[in-house]
Formats: structure tokens, C-alpha cells, sequence
């Protein structure tokens, strides 16, 4: 079907075609969606079992939203209607540019993912610190100028201001909406309220007296198609000369996902109240995702579904686990948590490698204490210290001390497969208990894979500004 059909001026067409097919349910079509939505008295559960099943509609009203013009249609259904019955008449196009609003649970389904699981225009690109051409803030940057309307970046720091200087200079040159969330760190308040920023959108969210709730993240999302994510923080450390590693990964679905999951960030409610509508949207979108079949990215948006139960389901039937991290401790429940699946991992074959950085080792209790257990096992444990050195900006040098702050894990099975973690977490107790707002992904993708182990595999001695030391 066109998507010019779908527009309220062929509604009786339309009306009287899909009558006929879904035997005698009436279907109108008119414009505005925004005064149609349902308020919290009429949310229900919307059944979602599989992309790939049949998806009741026991929703009195659906809407198609023409994401492309702006309009949209309404459609009402008296009847329960399979969504698989009634997407199937969209062509692919149409499936690609539109989304599937159901009223009573004010959901937003993407309706690629009720067909194919890729976006056709899927791409993944990876970036290393110590092996791409240019620094991490120069790759990213170059990821951000083609945007053509808005930009969401959040860091749990912000504190670059020469890339805040570049970024003010692209909204300027192109119209752009530029709109940055944050955790509560004071150097970053203050570098974002001086005036000369006062024209992007800032927020800043507090952690809960617990230390629950902490605004973690590092992702920023280009529109409606791109997001980037792994570890850096939006500071010149991260973007100049720590070790560090991202992705990008263009995917509509991820991008509209991670745009809700912006939303529930800086809803101002309770981030672990799992009936609030922003909480249950992106876990809703993220089941649909994560049990596409045959889907090679999954997406785990914390607190919604944890790292730790994300994390320890893959590490089983494994070959060959390398790790980049810059934190490692015990959960508090320590007989659950990575590090004892790990040892798991280790008693069941597997050679376990793992890099942590050097002066958080020699400088904390927890990190010795919880890498022990992995050492006495026969696991290869290496603290990684890279060399202080002079480093120019623009318009001053400074004495650097990097830090080691990757968070990515490569695992490779025994029948050959690879799989990898990349995102925001380390391996901490704050992580594991399910206290941070954090994002990862797992990409099944063997190229993402070996891109990735040939920036685990360059952090070595043979580095001149690297020293890595086993324990």
C-alpha cells in the first residue's frame, strides 16, 4: 500500500477496502493525533509475546503516524484484530516510516520490527582511541555534523568546553536543537551555566539519597537514526588521550528507542516506578527488540533491565572472554555477580582475559579484593597505566593523566561465534545492584568483534605510552 493512501483525504477509500478484508471492522481515517491520545484511566496492557507472532489489538482506537509529513491517521477497531493482519498490507516503505501508536497504553511500536528485524539502512561503525585515525572528539564530532535537525547527548560528565564551543557552532550554522542530560557533577554544572550556553537545553539529574538513580550514561543520539555509545564522557580526557572505545550504530528502531529512553531519563519521576508510562514504553520497546529473531543487537537500558542479568546470561558456552574495564568490584550479593560467573566461565574451560587500569587498582581496596578470586583461578589479570604526557588544546597545554576507562567485553564461543559488550558499565557493586542509569549493547556481528579485539589487542608493551603489567 502507498503511503500516499494512508493520508485522512482517502479515508473512505481506504475505509471501505480494509471493511471488506477484515470482514466488515470499520476503518476511519482522519488527521491530529495529539488530541486523540488516551489519559492514564484508559491504559492496558498491550500483548506482546514476539515480532514474529500475532499481536492482539484489543485496543478500541490505533493510529499510523506519517513520521516523514507530519500527519497521521486514525483507525478504529470494534473488534480484536491481529497486527501482523494489518500491517501486512503496508509495503516496505511504508513499514520504514512509520510507527504504530496504540491509544490506551500510549506505546510507540516501530513497525519494521513486526517484519524484517533490520532497519535496511543498518550500519555499525567502531571507534578505538588507540587505533581509529583521530582522537575519540574528533570521530564524534564528525559523527554529529551531518545532523540535519537535533542532537541529545548524555554523559555522566560534561565538561569539554571546546567541543561545547564546536557543537554551539554547528546548531548556529545548521538551526540544530542540541539537548544534554547529565549526572549531578559540579564541574560540569558550572561549565554548562555560564552564558555562553545558555542556547542548549541542559538538565541535570540527581542521584536518590541511596545512591540509586545516578545518570551514568554516555550515548548520544543524531536525529532518528543514529546512536553512539560505549564509554567516554563528554570531557577532553575522554576525547583527547584516555583509552576508550564507542560505536555507532545507525538503526531507527535503536535510535527511536533510546530516544525514549531520553524521555523517562528526564521525566522527573521515580526511575524505578515501573507503572509510570515512560518506564513501561521503553520496556515495551526493548522486549520487542531483544527477542527479535535473529536480531544481532540487543539493547539493555538500566534500571529497566539490569547490566548484571544482561551481562552474566551470555557468558556461558564461551572460548575466550577478553575484557576492557575500567572498574571491577563485587555485587552484594557476590555468589550472583559477574565475577563469579566468571570463575564459572574459567572452571568450564574458558581462557578469561581481562585489562583493568592501574591506578584505580593500586588506589582502591575493592579492586584487588574482587580481581583475586579471577587470579587465583587461572584467569589473566593486567593493570594498564598509560604515560602522562604534555598535551596542547587550543588555547592552552596541560599535564595529562589518563585514565584506562574502556568498558567493552569480547567473547568468542567454542563453535567460533563472537559476541560483544560495549556501552557505559563497568563491572561496580553500584552497577550490579541495579543503582545506575546505564546503557549497553550486544552486538552478534563478527566484523564489530574483530574490529573491537584489534584495539584490545594494541593495548600492549610494544606501545611506547602504554605500560601493562600482569599481576
Amino acid at each position: 500500500m502507498s503511503s500516499k493512501l494512508l493520508m485522512p483525504i482517502k479515508g473512505r477509500i481506504i475505509s471501505f477496502v480494509l471493511a471488506i478484508i477484515f470482514q466488515g471492522v470499520l476503518i476511519e481515517f482522519s488527521s491530529g493525533m495529539e488530541s486523540k491520545e488516551g489519559d492514564d484511566s484508559l491504559r492496558e496492557e498491550f500483548a506482546v509475546h514476539s515480532v514474529f507472532q500475532t499481536i492482539p489489538l484489543t485496543l478500541d482506537t490505533v493510529f499510523f503516524l506519517e513520521k516523514d509529513k507530519g500527519s497521521s491517521s486514525r483507525s478504529l477497531l470494534p473488534m480484536d484484530v491481529s497486527a501482523n493482519d494489518l500491517i501486512r498490507f503496508l509495503s516496505v516503505d511504508d513499514k520504514s516510516r512509520m510507527r504504530l501508536v496504540a491509544r490506551r497504553y500510549r506505546d510507540y511500536i516501530d513497525l519494521t520490527f513486526f517484519g524484517p528485524v533490520y532497519d535496511p539502512h543498518m550500519d555499525i561503525k567502531t571507534f578505538s582511541s588507540e587505533i581509529s585515525e583521530g582522537t575519540i572528539g574528533s570521530n564524534i564530532f564528525g559523527l554529529l555534523e551531518p545532523a540535519r535537525y537535533r542532537i541529545i547527548i548524555a554523559s555522566d560528565k560534561c565538561t569539554n568546553e571546546e567541543f561545547l564551543d564546536d557543537l554551539l557552532a554547528l546548531k548556529s550554522s545548521k538551526g540544530l536543537q542540541i539537548e544534554i542530560v547529565t549526572g549531578q557533577d559540579r564541574s560540569t554544572c558550572t561549565a554548562l551555566s555560564k552564558p555562553q550556553y545558555s542556547e542548549i537545553i541542559y538538565r541535570s539529574i540527581p542521584s536518590n539519597p541511596d545512591r540509586s538513580g545516578k545518570m551514568h550514561n554516555k550515548f548520544i543520539i543524531v536525529d532518528d537514526d543514529l546512536v553512539i555509545t560505549g564509554s567516554p564522557n563528554l570531557t577532553l580526557a575522554a576525547y583527547s588521550y584516555n583509552v576508550e572505545s564507542f560505536v555507532a550504530i545507525q538503526h531507527k528502531f535503536v535510535a527511536r528507542l533510546y530516544l525514549r529512553y531520553y524521555e523517562y531519563i528526564i521525566s522527573g519521576k521515580d526511575k524505578y516506578d515501573h507503572t509510570q508510562d515512560e518506564y513501561m514504553r521503553v520496556g515495551k520497546m526493548m522486549h520487542i527488540f531483544n527477542n527479535a529473531i535473529g536480531n544481532p543487537i540487543q539493547v539493555c537500558l538500566a534500571p529497566i533491565l539490569d547490566i548484571k542479568t544482561f551481562v552474566i546470561r551470555e557468558l556461558n558456552s564461551l572460548g575466550i572472554i577478553d575484557i576492557n574495564m575500567f572498574l571491577v568490584s563485587r555485587a552484594s550479593t557476590p555468589d550472583d555477580d559477574i565475577v563469579d560467573t566468571l570463575l564459572s566461565a574459567v572452571r568450564d574451560g574458558a581462557a578469561v582475559f581481562i585489562k583493568v587500569d592501574e591506578n584505580q587498582y593500586q588506589g582502591t581496596d575493592y579492586m584487588p579484593r574482587a580481581l583475586a578470586p579471577l587470579k587465583a583461578s587461572g584467569a589473566a589479570v593486567y593493570t594498564v597505566l598509560k604515560k602522562p604526557e604534555r598535551f596542547r588544546t587550543r588555547t592552552k597545554q596541560i599535564s595529562t593523566i589518563p585514565q584506562f576507562h574502556d568498558k567493552l567485553v569480547l567473547m568468542r564461543h567454542k563453535d567460533g561465534s563472537k559476541k560483544v559488550f560495549i556501552g557505559s558499565a563497568g563491572f561496580t557493586d553500584n552497577v550490579q545492584d541495579n543503582f545506575n542509569l546505564e546503557n549497553m549493547v550486544l552486538l552478534k556481528i563478527p566484523g564489530v568483534y574483530d574490529l573491537l579485539f584489534a584495539h584490545f589487542s594494541a593495548i600492549d608493551n610494544s606501545r611506547s605510552n602504554l605500560v601493562v603489567t600482569a599481576l
